[in-house]
Formats: structure tokens, sequence, C-alpha cells
């Protein structure tokens, strides 16, 4: 039959189960295969790496009385390694200015709520911001995205969030940009 494995003559025994007379079964036989891995040593810490993505917001929205233009934090990434599990971290962030062909918008016009995209045990997510033109601090001072409270345990979180640039309706047409600052530092334990 095709596809069947054959056994070679010397290891069939005669029909019923017994061996030819004089033979003696076949031994088993063994192998070892090495099995090898490489673990890096590391220093224990605490890491903060960003993406070096943009964070594009798409396209404008006129409201009632202002354009709104939405988009999406690339993901800022958190790897906590340290051996001392009685202390937490906070991840905060603050925006610049966005500078445009023929007017800066305020640092306040920028918004977030911020979000978990890898959860970990014992980190949260910051509050949510509002623009100054939805009667919020926008993100011109240094805001929480996100922190882990003492005794959380080792490893690695992910945070994002929905930003929000609210201009009012007279603004001068252009692009603009700026550059959010995104920090880390350990906290004690609460």
């Amino acid at each position: 039959m095709r596809g069947e494995p054959t056994v070679p003559e010397q290891l069939r025994g005669e029909p019923g189960g017994t061996q030819p007379r004089g033979e003696h079964p076949p031994r088993s036989r063994s192998g070892t295969i090495a099995i090898t891995g490489r673990v890096p040593g590391h220093t224990p810490g605490l890491y903060l790496s960003v993406s070096t993505d943009a964070a594009a917001l798409g396209d404008a929205e006129f409201l009632a009385d202002r354009w709104q233009l939405r988009g999406t934090l690339p993901a800022v990434t958190v790897v906590d390694t340290r051996n001392d599990q009685e202390t937490g971290w906070t991840v905060s962030a603050q925006m610049s200015d966005l500078t445009g062909p023929a007017q800066v918008l305020p640092a306040d016009s920028v918004g977030w709520t911020p979000s978990l995209i890898d959860v970990a045990e014992g980190v949260t997510a910051g509050p949510a911001v509002a623009t100054r033109l939805s009667g919020g601090p926008g993100l011109a001072e240094s805001v929480v995205l996100g922190r882990a409270v003492g005794a959380a345990p080792p490893g690695r979180t992910q945070l994002g969030a929905d930003l929000v640039l609210e201009t009012g309706y007279d603004t001068a047409p252009g692009r603009y940009a700026g550059s959010l600052t995104v920090t880390i530092f350990p906290t004690e334990a609460d």
C-alpha cells in the first residue's frame, strides 16, 4: 500500500508473533539530540521606549465652533526588571506648541484619553485630559499616561492614547506639527 512504512525483513516476526528459530528480537536503540539556547543577561532597571512613528491626526471635522482632528498615539513601552518591587513607576507626557505655516497652536489645543494596550497587573492608564476649547488644560503641562503601583510584578507594559486636537474655525489652513515628550520615573509605594 502507498504511504505505509515498510518494516525490514529482519525486524519482522513470523505470523503469530514468534521469531524465527535462533534469532533474537531486535534490541532497542537510542540516541541523544542536544538542545541549546542562550538566555541573555540583563541589568535590572526601568526602561522606556517610544515609537519613531509619528502620531498622524486624521481629517479635520468641522464642529459648531471648532475644527477637531483625532488620531492614535503610537505605543509607549515600559519594561520593569528591577529587583525592588516596592516601587512603581509613572509615565507622563507634555505637548509642545504646534507650528504651522502662518501661526502657532498652543499645546493646550491637544488632549487625550490614555489606554492600556498590553494589560499588566498593577498598571493603570492615566485620566482623560480635555483640550482648552473643551474646558480642560490640554497637554500643555505634564500629565499622566500610565502608572504602576508599588509591588507590581516585573514585566512589560504598552501604553497608548486616543488623541484629539481642537482649534478655532478661524485657524489658518495648513500642516501643523509639534512633539510630545514622554518621561518615566520610579515612584515609591503608597
